[in-house]
C-alpha cells in the first residue's frame, strides 16, 4: 500500500509547509495541474544552468553566417542590378 506521507516528501508543494487558508495543500490529479517531484525539479535546474546555453550559441553562429551570406548576395544583386541599369541607359 502507498504511504501518503512518503509520497508527499517527494513533492515540495505538498511538504506541509505550503498552506492555503491555513491548511496544508492536498492534490487531486487532473489534466489541468501537474506537480513535479523534487528529482524532476533538480534535473530541470541542472539542465537550464549547464546545457541550455549551447543551442543559443549554435543559433547565433548560424544567424551570423546567414547574415554574412545575405550581405554577399545583396552586394552581388546590387552589382547585377547596376549593370542592367547601365545597359538600359546605354540602349536609350
Amino acid at each position: 500500500m502507498v504511504n501518503c506521507k512518503d509520497t508527499r516528501k517527494d513533492f515540495p508543494m505538498l511538504d506541509g509547509k505550503t498552506l492555503m487558508h491555513g491548511k496544508p495543500l492536498i492534490y487531486f490529479d487532473n489534466g489541468a495541474t501537474t506537480l513535479k517531484p523534487q528529482c524532476v525539479i533538480d534535473a530541470v535546474c541542472e539542465y537550464l544552468s549547464s546545457y541550455s546555453e549551447m543551442p543559443i550559441v549554435e543559433i547565433m553562429i548560424y544567424l551570423i553566417r546567414w547574415m554574412s551570406l545575405m550581405k554577399k548576395q545583396e552586394k552581388w544583386f546590387s552589382i547585377l542590378f547596376m549593370q542592367r541599369e547601365k545597359k538600359k541607359l546605354y540602349l536609350q
